[in-house]
């Protein structure tokens, strides 16, 4: 059974905006009124994002359901319980170390793995776009933006919020020219999607009056950073 990974640069689920393509292409995906599972681990569960998510799953006809682990007195449900029956799952934003960190503790990681096998569509927006990769570019390790490891199930690197965080550009340039980022990858601007594959770029999902996606590598010892033509 075909897998798919959406990664989302900026928006999403959940934000003060969907990008209503995006939205269109999970329903397109998923069986009629499908249960989304939410795991806002990387905002700290924060109240505000979940009460969102909820809201619009509901208004787009869809079921929601919500894994607190910041909070599981307020789980309704073993934590294995909360991924039954699931059709989608949807990760936020936020910080990508301390909500890796949370999902080995408490066994997140091999239960994803184990619906994403069998063929149930995941993904997410910023730290829930670059958690898939080998590498991520990202704020999470310490007051500058940093690379580090993520859970490696899709080969290369990912950037979000390529477009709207001026230091995005000039640090990938200089990771990938350092040695640091030495993996080709993917960066998202704001509102775009990039669609996996069984582990393969094959679908670029834009808001309208988005940015674009690019791709980058190093090149006679130069990052090279090109967008990724669109249909």
């Amino acid at each position: 059974m075909a897998r798919f990974v959406f990664a989302c640069g900026g928006g999403g689920l959940g934000s003060m905006s969907p990008n209503p393509n995006l939205v269109q292409e999970i329903l397109d995906r998923t069986p009629p009124k499908p249960t989304i599972l939410f795991l806002p681990t990387a905002s700290g569960d924060a109240i505000e994002y979940i009460a969102r998510f909820e809201q619009q799953v509901l208004e787009y006809g869809a079921i929601p359901r919500v894994l607190p682990l910041f909070r599981p007195s307020l789980w309704d449900r073993e934590l294995v319980e909360y991924f039954d029956g699931v059709d989608f799952i949807w990760v936020g934003g936020g910080n990508t170390r301390n909500m890796l960190t949370l999902w080995d503790l408490w066994g997140v990681t091999p239960l994803i793995r184990k619906y994403y096998d069998a063929g149930v569509p995941i993904g997410g927006v910023s730290a829930g776009a670059i958690c898939w990769f080998e590498l991520g570019c990202t704020d999470s390790v310490g007051r500058k933006l940093g690379i580090m490891d993520c859970l490696g199930w899709i080969p290369g690197a990912a950037t979000p919020h390529f477009d709207s965080e001026h230091d995005r550009r000039p640090m990938l340039s200089h990771f990938i020219e350092s040695g640091l980022l030495h993996q080709e990858g993917i960066a998202l601007d704001e509102g775009v999607t990039g669609v996996f594959q069984d582990e393969k770029l094959v679908q670029i999902i834009r808001e309208a009056g988005a940015g674009t996606a690019w791709m980058h590598r190093l090149e006679d010892s130069q990052a090279v950073i090109e967008p990724i033509p669109l249909p």
